[in-house]
């Protein structure tokens, strides 16, 4: 006797995609926040270190944000 499945296969591919887009979220939002600290601690001190995260966090949040407009135009 075959136990009956917790969820169909439809499910389970919407739930990938759902966790899939929640991480590309979060990934932004931590990216965002990095940013945004980086520019605080450059107008603080300007190392250069805070130029070269500021130029890491940009590329990183234009990437995954245009993945995520992209993503929704599909």
């Amino acid at each position: 006797m075959k136990a009956p499945a917790l969820f169909s296969v439809q499910q389970f591919k919407d739930l990938c995609v759902w966790l899939f887009w929640l991480s590309a979220y979060v990934a932004f939002c931590v990216l965002f926040g990095h940013l945004l600290k980086s520019i605080w601690a450059l107008i603080v001190d300007a190392p250069v270190q805070a130029i070269a995260a500021i130029v890491a966090a940009s590329m990183g949040a234009i990437f995954i944000g245009y993945r995520l407009a992209m993503g929704e135009a599909r």
